[in-house]
Parts: C-alpha cells; structure tokens; sequence
C-alpha cells in the first residue's frame, strides 16, 4: 500500500478540492474533456483544482487547451511521477474521462488508497466498480454528467468517504477473486 510522503492540500493550498488524474497525456484518454468539466465547475467552486500526473504527446495541446478555456490557473501539469500513492491518498476524487482502457489499472489503486473515483464507463468499471456505489460512473464523453457527478463529490463528504470504503471493498474482492482463479 505504501505510506503518504506529502500532501496535495499542504502543496497546492489555492485548492479546496482537488481532482486527481494519472494518465498518459494522449488522445485516448481525454483529457480535454476533463479540462471543459473543470471550466464548469471552477464558475461555482473556483478553488477546484485539476492535478494531472503524466506524460505524453497531448501535454502542448492540453496547456493550450487549459488557456484557452481560462482555467490554466486551476490545472496542475505535474509529470510522470514514480511514487503516486501520496497522490491517490491526499486527492479528493480521482478522475478518468478516457475513451478507453485496457483494464485500468488507476481504479484499482485509487480505490485501494481510499480516493473516491469519477470515471467514464471503461476497463473494469462496471465489473468491479458499481455506479453509485463504489464509484460514479458516466457514459463516455457526458461531460454533462462528469460535471454533474464532480458537483455531487465535492458537495457531500459522506458520499466521498462512502464510495471511497466501498471500492475499497469491491478492489479487495476483485483482487483476491483473480488471485485465487
């Protein structure tokens, strides 16, 4: 599991909330959709922060992207990074909007870590996380939706600390059921 090394709060205190992604920044994964849910949401929560953990060919398109929609100063491009489990475990939500995944190998460690997860409906959304239950889950590309469900995180905390022990659950689960097959 590993231990906390810092904070995202202590490091970013601008953010209230703070929205966690960890992808390879490139097409498939959409993260200018992430970009336009923020601008959204940063009009009735302006101290909602975007941390993106990654590297990858879209990370000119995205700053631009970012500036053009008028959000660069709520969007933190932070690079690849080797340790994430400090990342997982002082965020608020993690966020995935891609078009696809494989597997998503991100929800298991977020939903191990304790971070409540937003997610389009891909990889193993649906299988091991559940809508409303382990995770709030959208139909690929709803940024109408995203933006409804980040609302709904950053407005109840009991809701967060639900989700988050649920998938926590359901990723325990899911990981011992493939362990023992």
């Amino acid at each position: 599991e590993g231990e906390k090394k810092f904070d995202l709060h202590e490091k970013y205190p601008q953010f209230t909330f703070l929205m966690l992604m960890i992808s390879r920044l490139e097409e498939e994964k959409n993260i200018s959709l992430a970009l336009h849910a923020l601008k959204d949401i940063v009009v009735k929560y302006p101290k909602t922060g975007l941390i993106v953990v990654g590297d990858g060919g879209e990370y000119s398109n995205l700053r631009r992207e970012a500036n053009r929609l008028g959000v660069s100063g709520n969007v933190v491009f932070e690079g690849w990074q080797s340790d994430l489990v400090s990342y997982y475990k002082s965020a608020n939500v993690f966020l995935s909007t891609s078009f696809y995944e494989g597997y998503g190998n991100t929800f298991i460690e977020a939903a191990l870590s304790g971070c409540p997860i937003v997610s389009t409906d891909v990889g193993i959304m649906e299988d091991v996380l559940k809508d409303g239950e382990s995770a709030l889950v959208c139909r690929i590309g709803d940024k109408k939706c995203i933006v409804g469900k980040l609302t709904k995180l950053i407005e109840n905390n009991q809701l967060r600390s639900d989700l988050a022990q649920n998938a926590k659950v359901a990723a325990l689960d899911h990981i011992n059921h493939s362990w023992s097959e």
